[in-house]
């Protein structure tokens, strides 16, 4: 799986067009939509809840990652 670099933005709506340009100048690859399996695990006791931490497998084309 290629490198994974995630941001989110809260941005007041009319800002939506602004932001999106800004991005595109900043350049980088696009990649055509995919589709991802995420599956989130927890302990029946909320273990890692608590701790602030969290399991996830995140699968695309066959490949598997897991991430804590």
């Amino acid at each position: 799986m290629a490198q994974e670099i995630e941001l989110k933005f809260i941005v007041n709506h009319d800002a939506v067009n602004v932001l999106r340009n800004y991005l595109h100048t900043l350049g980088g690859e696009h990649h055509a939509p995919s589709q991802l399996l995420n599956i989130y695990y927890e302990t029946p006791d909320n273990w890692l809840r608590r701790h602030h931490m969290g399991l996830r497998i995140r699968g695309e084309n066959g490949c598997y990652e897991m991430t804590m």
